[in-house]
């Protein structure tokens, strides 16, 4: 038999979380996956579902974080051009702050489960069967539902508050219900 047989197959890379990535508080048994076969689909509503105030906590961090480079490119061009760029020359920055919204929102849920909003909140979807991760289309979709609810000026929300067990547009479009955690 060779050194491949004795290897694991690359199905079971995902069953494990990153361990090269020092995140966790709490002891964890790395050699048990991560997905689990039997387990169900959790419903949409969590047991202790977030607070509209929590998330907005949460959105305002993420948007300071999302703030904060952009403005240190508008000030790193500004010190290579050796003057700040007109106003009419900071146009560029809306399509640079929504690539900058999506770069620092989708790879930071798919990898660990929250961005630095959620963090500082205490927040973080649903457990699945990938843990609290979410899949890349799910993490989109909530990046979406998002916007959705910042590009109405939170009209969106209103539709939160009437019956529909909590759920924001992410929510419902992700398919998984923000929930607070104890850090």
């Amino acid at each position: 038999m060779s050194r491949l047989d004795d290897a694991h197959p690359l199905s079971d890379v995902g069953d494990r979380p990153l361990v090269d990535f020092p995140l966790r508080h709490e002891d964890t048994d790395f050699s048990v996956p991560l997905r689990s076969e039997a387990a169900q689909q959790q419903p949409l509503v969590a047991d202790r579902p977030a607070r509209l105030g929590t998330r907005a906590g949460a959105l305002a961090a993420d948007t300071a974080t999302v703030a904060l480079i952009w403005a240190a490119a508008v000030l790193a061009a500004a010190v290579v051009r050796g003057e700040l760029p007109p106003a009419a020359g900071l146009v560029w920055g809306l399509p640079f702050l929504l690539l900058l919204s999506f770069f620092s929102t989708v790879p930071a849920l798919i990898l660990f489960g929250k961005t630095v909003g959620m963090a500082a909140a205490d927040l973080a979807p649903q457990v699945s069967p990938l843990g609290r991760r979410l899949d890349p289309g799910q993490a989109v979709r909530r990046w979406l539902g998002t916007l959705i609810a910042v590009a109405t000026l939170g009209l969106a929300l209103l539709f939160t508050l009437r019956g529909s067990g909590g759920s924001t547009p992410a929510d419902r479009w992700s398919g998984r219900a923000l929930e607070e955690v104890d850090s």
